[in-house]
C-alpha cells in the first residue's frame, strides 16, 4: 500500500480573539486537520520595501523549490521513505513539524527587517543545496566504485579479475621459450580462435617456425 500523500494549506485571516480558528474547525470538521501556526510580530517596513522584497521573494521561492525538489529526487533514489526533521537538538516527523510550528527566534530576530530575514533564510537553504551537492558527488563515487567491483566479480571474463578464478597455476608454464597465456573470448569467436592461433602466432615470430 502507498503512502497517503499529506497536503498542507497555510490560511491567513484575521483572528478575532480567537473566535476565527474556532469558526475554521466547525467548517472543516471531519475534512482537514487544522492547527495555530505561531508567528511573531515582525516588522513590515515601508510599501518600496515590501514592493522590492515582493520581487526578492519570487526569485527566492523558485531556488528553494529547486533545492527542495533535488531532495525528494536523492530520497527516492535512496529509497528512503521516512523523513525527519531536527529542531534545537528534538527530531520530529515533518507532519509535527508543520503543525507545531515555531519561529526560530535564535536564528531569525524580530527585530530584523523582512529583507533581512528573508536573505539569511535563502542562504540557509544556499548552504543546503551546496552540502546537498557534495553529498552527491561523494554518493556518486561510492557508486562508481561499487559498480566496478560488481562488474569484475560477475561479469565477463573481459572486465572479471582472473584471480577470483581460483586458478590452479602449478601446470603453467614460465621458461625463456614458452609462457603460458590465458585468452577470453565469446563464444561465437571460440571455433576462429582454435582453427587460426597457432598459424597467427608463427605468422608474427617467424623465428619460432
Amino acid at each position: 500500500e502507498g503512502q497517503r500523500m499529506e497536503t498542507y494549506w497555510i490560511v491567513s485571516a484575521p483572528a478575532e480573539g480567537g473566535s476565527m480558528f474556532d469558526r475554521l474547525e466547525r467548517a472543516t470538521s471531519g475534512m482537514s486537520q487544522n492547527a495555530i501556526m505561531q508567528l511573531p510580530k515582525l516588522r513590515a517596513g515601508t510599501l518600496d520595501s515590501l514592493m522590492t522584497l515582493s520581487d526578492d521573494l519570487h526569485r527566492m521561492d523558485n531556488q528553494v523549490e529547486s533545492v527542495v525538489r533535488k531532495l525528494e529526487r536523492q530520497m527516492a533514489e535512496l529509497n528512503l521513505t521516512e523523513l525527519t526533521v531536527t529542531v534545537d537538538r528534538q527530531t520530529m516527523s515533518p507532519h509535527e513539524f508543520v503543525t507545531d510550528f515555531r519561529w526560530a527566534s535564535n536564528k531569525y530576530q524580530e527585530k530584523l527587517s523582512l529583507a533581512e530575514i528573508a536573505a539569511k533564510i535563502h542562504q540557509e537553504v544556499m548552504k543546503v543545496d551546496e552540502e546537498l551537492r557534495g553529498k552527491q558527488q561523494e554518493y556518486n563515487q561510492i557508486k562508481s566504485q561499487m559498480q566496478a567491483v560488481v562488474r569484475k566479480q560477475s561479469g565477463s571474463l573481459a572486465v572479471r579479475s582472473l584471480n577470483s578464478l581460483n586458478l590452479d597455476r602449478s601446470q603453467w608454464l614460465e621458461t625463456e621459450n614458452f609462457t603460458t597465456v590465458l585468452v577470453a573470448l565469446s563464444n561465437q569467436d571460440t571455433k576462429a580462435w582454435k582453427s587460426t592461433y597457432e598459424t597467427g602466432f608463427l605468422e608474427r615470430e617467424p623465428n619460432l617456425g
